[in-house]
């Protein structure tokens, strides 16, 4: 009897560890399950906030506004039209210049697809040899400055010097990404040698969203381009 008592009480507190062991599994899982989802919404929000600042190519302006919209702000005042791009007004470019210290900057233009803003380049005046390290010093002025909006930089190169440098070349001297935004920082020598260049390109691949639809021109040229080929194809060997 007292053998039937004692084992009574070991199944029952058995049972008692195994339902505390089940509770607590049930209770663990519901907290590994809040806390994927707490993680799942922070990405969600990370996510929503690098989308949201990759889509200023620059100050308040987005990548797809149009032209006329662009070339309304004050930014672009007085600026000059071409086919499919923006050129700063020289007294704009003036004001950035001074506002940022970058003396070598000589021109800022903003570049559209399909009516849409898809990139902006700025360049500096082509200089001699004797003016690279200023060149870099500027480089390095506009490279803290997209750091402090988009992080830290994608690649950087450094202990840059005239050895570089190679005619009709440029190379990346720094880069940065946010989302589906990018900016490369660059320098060059032009094609004839013996003057330099930096150039910044901000650009957004999601953009122009417009598919191009070819005008009637544009099916011609092609048709015209298919034919001389054949032409040539069937003349030649």
């Amino acid at each position: 009897m007292r053998y039937l008592i004692d084992t009574f009480l070991i199944v029952v507190i058995l049972n008692l560890i195994v339902g505390c062991g089940k509770k607590a599994s049930v209770d663990n899982k519901h907290i590994q399950d809040s806390i994927a989802q707490v993680e799942k919404r922070n990405r969600h929000i990370q996510d929503s906030i690098i989308k949201e600042k990759s889509l200023f190519a620059w100050g308040t302006i987005k990548f797809g506004t149009s032209m006329k919209n662009v070339a309304k702000t004050n930014i672009m005042k007085n600026c000059s039209i071409g086919d499919g791009y923006l050129m700063m007004d020289y007294d704009v470019v003036d004001e950035i210049r001074n506002a940022f210290y970058l003396s070598e900057l000589m021109s800022f233009y903003a570049y559209f697809e399909e009516d849409e803003l898809t990139s902006i380049e700025l360049k500096s005046y082509p200089r001699t040899a004797d003016h690279i390290d200023d060149l870099i010093s500027e480089c390095n002025t506009l490279s803290d400055i997209f750091q402090k909006k988009m992080g830290k930089p994608y690649t950087k190169k450094d202990n840059v010097d005239i050895s570089n440098f190679n005619e009709g070349q440029d190379f990346i001297y720094a880069s940065y990404i946010i989302g589906h935004k990018s900016v490369l920082i660059k320098l060059g020598e032009d094609y004839e040698g013996g003057e330099f260049y930096y150039t910044i390109f901000i650009s957004n691949s999601d953009f122009p969203k417009k598919k191009h639809i070819p005008t009637k021109e544009e099916i011609k040229a092609q048709k015209d381009a298919e034919s001389k080929q054949k032409d040539v194809q069937n003349n030649s060997f």
